[in-house]
């Protein structure tokens, strides 16, 4: 299809109004009137609004005065997004953007790639200092923001030049995906790309996109009083390959936990449902779920265990219940994960005054106005992986419901196909299995038959790329193959791309009342 100018510039004028609230990215800074190092101005008696930033136009009738910019010493990861953003531009428009080093003399019609001397020329601030907190890496945090005509794409956390820069190639995907609005993974699929030329490209001139820990926390998230609504967050930690965390919070108050992450994800949790909190109150959950025990679902509340036995801070943080199907002993020997039966007795047996509950299949449960219907335990005599004994919940609340998959795999896809009724499977909403890749096979979400899709996936899972190309995390296993499998799944079943949310743009919130889902940071 041929994409006229009238409608690129439409989308991508629409696309500014989402910027000013993405992922919680710090406000846009300032435009700086001239090519040099910003200085310190005196106060004006009367504060002038700020004019809203001129688009952006990348190329026109077949000609861009831009061209890529990258330091002397960039690192192999800085060279592949740059790469990256000339493959891109060239497959849509047809005009190859020369590469060029920072040691040239600067022009206005810049995107600049990594860790350059352009920035302090420009105005902008990019964060390069690591966290202190161990837990939370930058690495593979990044910023893309416009100053004047020049466009950064950067890594955060880079004040060293380090060699873990790969938040840079993440910038370059989410560049090519969310401004260039090319689906690297769709249209690859379709081959959509033989058919699009864009004629016109437009950036909104106050684009501001930030990905960190500070952007993803969870206390970015909004309330919404006498809704009952589920939250999918994102993995704060960015450096984390993977990771599931949600949150249901009812009308009448009450606040569950699916999963949650890896440790590094407590604080972000905690910041969540302080937010849900009425002031005054102790930040509670009520029951907090744990779908199976590896460590991308489970460490976040075993941290929280952990600091409460050594009567550490938890941040006034109260769980109530912990909800969970362990398995036994003697299954996590034979499975040869005899490593994760502590985890489990540990669960099992939380400190006071929190206590243990053992889901079974075909259980329901009343949770304030919301109904949680269990569809699938793991069964010791049926499976020897751990991801298959994902216990698979269904939440229903003002008519609308949501199957959580979990980590379910290819048998426990099978079991639900052969131990529920259609009625049971079929719902609105849907969590992805197993982050998308080795999980439950299309008859599954045929059955459920859902409009809206909630992936729980990190950058790095999404286009499993470790920094130096597609595909390349967890190559030996076929990952990136499972992956675009449940994407052409997806296809297949004509599920639009604006009925999936992806846990690495932000926060989202399925509202049980009406349907509608949305991205709120």
């Amino acid at each position: 299809m041929r994409k006229t100018a009238f409608l690129r510039t439409v989308a991508l004028c629409l696309l500014a109004v989402m910027c000013l609230g993405s992922c919680g990215g710090e406000p846009t800074p300032s435009a700086v009137t001239t090519d040099t190092p910003a200085t310190t101005e005196s106060p004006a008696t009367t504060a002038a609004p700020e004019p809203m930033p001129e688009p952006i136009i990348l190329c026109e009738d077949g000609a861009s005065p831009y061209r890529i910019v990258i330091s002397t010493t960039a690192t192999k990861y800085e060279k592949n997004a740059a790469d990256l953003v000339q493959q891109y531009f060239l497959a849509l428009t047809g005009i190859r953007l020369p590469i060029v080093s920072d040691q040239q003399e600067r022009i206005d019609t810049e995107i600049v790639v990594g860790n350059t001397k352009r920035d302090k020329y420009s105005g902008i601030s990019v964060n390069r200092t690591v966290a202190e907190d161990a837990l939370i890496h930058e690495e593979d945090s990044y910023r893309l923001v416009a100053s004047r005509q020049r466009i950064f794409l950067s890594c955060l956390g880079d004040k060293d030049r380090n060699s873990t820069n790969r938040g840079t190639v993440y910038a370059a995907y989410r560049f090519i995906e969310d401004v260039l609005q090319f689906s690297i993974v769709y249209d690859r699929i379709t081959e959509n790309y033989k058919d699009l030329s864009f004629d016109r490209v437009v950036v909104p001139g106050d684009l501001d996109i930030e990905s960190s820990s500070k952007s993803l926390s969870g206390a970015h998230i909004v309330d919404y009083p006498g809704e009952t609504v589920m939250y999918m967050l994102p993995q704060a930690d960015t450096s984390t390959q993977i990771g599931a965390s949600m949150i249901l919070k009812t009308a009448d108050g009450k606040i569950m936990v699916i999963d949650g992450g890896y440790m590094g994800e407590l604080d972000s949790i905690t910041a969540a449902v302080k937010a849900l909190t009425p002031e005054g109150k102790a930040p509670t959950i009520d029951a907090w779920v744990i779908t199976h025990l590896h460590e991308d679902h489970a460490d976040a509340l075993l941290w929280y265990i952990s600091r409460m036995e050594a009567k550490l801070d938890v941040g006034g943080l109260v769980i109530k219940e912990i909800w969970g199907h362990i398995m036994s002993k003697e299954w996590y020997e034979k499975a040869n994960l005899a490593a994760y039966t502590d985890r489990g007795e540990i669960l099992r047996n939380p400190p006071a005054p929190m206590k243990y509950v053992q889901l079974e299949k075909d259980q329901k449960i009343q949770f304030g106005d919301a109904e949680i219907e269990v569809l699938y335990v793991g069964m010791d005599n049926i499976t020897t992986i751990m991801n298959n004994t994902s216990v698979v919940l269904k939440v229903t609340a003002d008519k609308k419901s949501m199957v959580l998959l979990a980590d379910a795999e290819t048998l426990a896809g099978t079991m639900l196909i052969r131990k529920c009724t259609p009625a049971q499977l079929k719902a609105d909403a849907v969590q992805i299995g197993h982050h998308g890749t080795v999980n439950v096979g299309k008859d599954v979400y045929q059955a459920i038959g859902a409009e809206i899709y909630l992936w729980p996936v990190t950058h790095k899972w999404w286009y499993c790329d470790d920094g130096t190309g597609l595909g390349t995390i967890n190559a030996q296993y076929g990952t990136f193959d499972a992956m675009t499998l449940t994407r052409k799944w997806l296809l297949d079943l004509k599920v639009p791309m604006e009925n999936i949310f992806f846990s690495f743009k932000g926060i989202s919130a399925y509202h049980f009342n009406s349907g509608k889902t949305e991205y709120i940071s």
